[in-house]
């Protein structure tokens, strides 16, 4: 377990400002010393992650914009399931998550990271109204209650 443990750390071994993914498991084992790191200078690339249903693909997502917004650098997700609801409130230190730090030799420190959802989801709902005042609503009822309004008024 000692050699993997090196080959990992050696292998991920950063100089400066770096994004953690985690630790390297082998044969079902972690090794705390195995740590996967990238440099945060390269996060500009394209990434892929991909895993079966429960591997932790958003769980990777959320952690790797965790740490990019702690080190000030903008985030944009599209997260259309609303997996990354409580992204901008701190989470417990209650639970899971303290035990699995615990497991990494880490400190859990729960922090609530910028988000403006709600604000954006505003500005999109003004930005696809249209002009003549109705709702856009597909069915045309919106519409003709806006016509009926105009008529009547």
């Amino acid at each position: 377990m000692a050699e993997f443990a090196d080959t990992i750390a050696k292998a991920y071994a950063v100089e400066g400002a770096a994004v953690e993914l985690g630790r390297g498991v082998h044969d079902g084992t972690l090794a705390r010393e195995a740590a996967v790191r990238i440099p945060l200078r390269t996060m500009n690339r394209h990434g892929l992650i991909a895993g079966a249903t429960g591997t932790g693909k958003t769980r990777t997502l959320q952690l790797l914009a965790e740490q990019l917004s702690a080190a000030g650098v903008s985030v944009f997700s599209a997260d259309y399931k609303g997996d990354l609801s409580g992204f901008a409130e701190a989470a417990s230190a209650a639970g899971r998550a303290s035990e699995r730090m615990a497991d990494l030799g880490l400190a859990l420190e729960p922090s609530a990271f910028p988000a403006r959802e709600r604000e954006r989801a505003r500005e999109a709902r003004r930005a696809h109204r249209p002009l003549d005042g109705s709702s856009g609503d597909c069915s045309g009822e919106a519409e003709d209650e806006v016509r009926a309004g105009k008529e009547a008024g």
